[in-house]
């Protein structure tokens, strides 16, 4: 979607009216803008780091760790079937599906 905002907007289409199509803030439009202006619009989510390599807090290790997981599957899906998905976009789809890393979470255990 960045790129079509992108293109919106660079074709002549006003970035209010683009912002107003895509549905999303003109702040958004305006980051993908300068995104496409440092070359960096294509780059998503983190990149994909060895554990204990970067230093990070207990409150925001196992934030990192989801946005590195997710990054993984964004990356897996883009090579199976060549769709460019971002990770926010793999993240919002299995919160709405209820898909998590856990095998048994939505397990009923009867005794």
């Amino acid at each position: 979607m960045r790129e079509r905002v992108v293109a919106a907007v660079e074709g002549g289409q006003p970035r209010k009216e683009a912002a107003r199509l895509y549905r999303m803030r003109i702040e958004t439009v305006d980051t993908y803008l300068e995104k496409q202006r440092l070359g960096t619009l294509h780059e998503v989510g983190l990149l994909d780091v060895p554990h204990g390599s970067h230093s990070c807090t207990n409150s925001n290790c196992s934030n990192n760790s989801k946005r590195i997981r997710t990054r993984r599957w964004s990356s897996m899906l883009e090579e199976a079937t060549g769709l460019k998905v971002s990770f926010k976009t793999v993240d919002r789809v299995f919160r709405k599906h209820h898909i998590t890393r856990k095998k048994n979470a939505g397990r009923v255990r009867t005794k």
